[in-house]
Order: C-alpha cells, then sequence, then structure tokens
C-alpha cells in the first residue's frame, strides 16, 4: 500500500525527485529506440524505480557519491545487432540528461529478453 507523499517542501515526493524524473526520462528514451520493444522487471520483479506511489519497470536509478547518477536499463529487444543498439541506447539517455541538465555518471543496458522469442 502506497503512503501519501509529504507535501512539505523540505520532503518532495519521491516522483517529484531528480532521481524518479531521470527513471522516467531514462525509461522513455530507451524505448524511442527503434530496436527496443520493451522493458523487463527481472525474474524476481524487482528492476524498477519506485517513487511516490509509481513503478517505473526495467529501470534503476541509483544517485552517486559524487552527486550524479547511474542508470541501469532491462530490455526486450527485436532481433537486431544488439552492440550497437546499446550504444544507441545510451546514446539516447546520457543526450536526454545532459538535455535537462541532470548530472549522469553511468548507463548500462541488459537485454533481458528478445521479442518473439519463445516465452515472450
Amino acid at each position: 500500500m502506497s503512503q501519501p507523499a509529504n507535501s512539505s517542501p523540505a520532503f518532495p515526493s519521491a516522483a517529484g525527485s531528480e532521481r524518479f524524473r531521470l527513471a522516467r526520462l531514462a525509461q522513455e528514451a530507451a524505448l524511442r529506440v527503434p530496436g527496443v520493444s520493451g522493458t523487463d522487471t527481472g525474474a524476481m520483479g524487482l528492476f524498477v524505480t519506485v517513487g511516490g506511489g509509481e513503478r517505473l519497470e526495467g529501470v534503476i536509478c541509483a544517485a552517486t557519491k559524487d552527486g550524479g547518477y547511474d542508470v541501469s536499463l532491462q530490455l526486450v529487444c527485436e532481433l537486431v545487432p544488439l552492440l550497437a543498439l546499446a550504444e544507441q541506447v545510451k546514446a539516447a539517455v546520457k543526450h536526454t540528461a545532459a538535455r535537462v541538465g541532470i548530472a549522469l555518471e553511468s548507463v548500462s543496458v541488459h537485454v533481458a529478453a528478445l521479442a518473439g522469442a519463445e516465452g515472450v
């Protein structure tokens, strides 16, 4: 059960946080790359970023000690050259973070499954 966010300026809701905003932007950027067909939460359903009662599936965004963020994406992809696809996703996420002025330390891309493969 989600709890209401404290509306005090000292405690902004997690969904309004920079970390959650970057997670959402990274997920959206990845899904716009041709060859990416979806995201995946992993076998245990834990590959998510949670904030303000929302779950962003297939993306983990964590603050770093240097004040930036590490983003990991777990994707379902079409049968395309996967290394090139991963580089395109990384570039899209980096471009998006730079455009909105959020410090991004790293982006990692994990291919969870191939769309159309048996069981997907």
